[in-house]
C-alpha cells in the first residue's frame, strides 16, 4: 500500500512537471543531443512544438502542433509553409512533413518528405516514453542524407527541464 502511494505521488509529479517544463532533452553517448521544445513558436495562431538536434531533419522546419503536422516548403531552407491536423488534408503537397504526437504515455516526432506521386515517405521517428524517460530514434526507408544517419534504432535518456539546453 505504501509503495503504491509513493509511486502515485512520483507519477503525479512527473505529469505535473511535463505540463510545466517546455523542454525534453535527450542524450546518448556518441550521439547528438535531441530536444523537443514545447510551445516553441506560434504559426497561424497555433502553438507548435519543435524538434532539434541531429542532421536527419535537414531541409525542413521540424515543428508541428500537438497531434498535427507541419508542412515545409520544398526548398533547401525548408521554411514552414502551413500546418494541418491530418496529413491527408493536403495529400498533393510537395515538401517536408513533420508530425508531433502527444499521448498519455509518449511523445513522438517524425519526419520525411511528401510528393504528389508518392505521398508521404517518413525517414525518421523519435519517441519518448513519458513514464520511463527512455527515447528511441529510428530511421526509416532511404533518407536523402543517409550517410549522416545514426544506426537505427538508437536509445536515449530523456529528462524534462524548464531551461533551454
Amino acid at each position: 500500500m505504501r509503495v503504491s502511494i509513493i509511486a502515485a505521488a512520483l507519477l503525479g509529479s512527473i505529469v505535473t512537471t511535463a505540463q510545466a517544463a517546455p523542454f525534453i532533452v535527450c542524450k546518448a553517448a556518441g550521439a547528438p543531443t535531441l530536444v523537443i521544445e514545447q510551445n516553441a513558436r506560434v504559426f497561424d495562431g497555433k502553438s507548435l512544438a519543435c524538434f532539434s538536434g541531429g542532421d536527419f531533419a535537414d531541409g525542413l522546419t521540424p515543428c508541428a502542433p500537438e497531434n498535427g503536422y507541419g508542412l515545409s516548403e520544398p526548398t533547401g531552407a525548408g521554411e514552414l509553409a502551413r500546418i494541418v491536423d491530418r496529413w491527408t488534408a493536403d495529400i498533393q503537397y510537395e515538401g517536408g512533413v513533420v508530425y508531433y504526437v502527444v499521448r498519455p504515455t509518449r511523445y513522438a516526432f517524425g519526419g520525411g518528405y511528401s510528393t504528389p506521386e508518392n505521398g508521404v515517405e517518413y525517414h525518421w521517428d523519435f519517441s519518448v516514453d513519458r513514464l520511463t524517460g527512455k527515447g528511441t530514434l529510428s530511421t526509416i526507408g532511404d533518407p536523402p542524407n543517409q550517410d549522416e544517419m545514426i544506426d537505427s534504432p538508437f536509445g536515449y535518456d530523456c529528462a524534462l527541464t524548464s531551461r533551454k539546453p
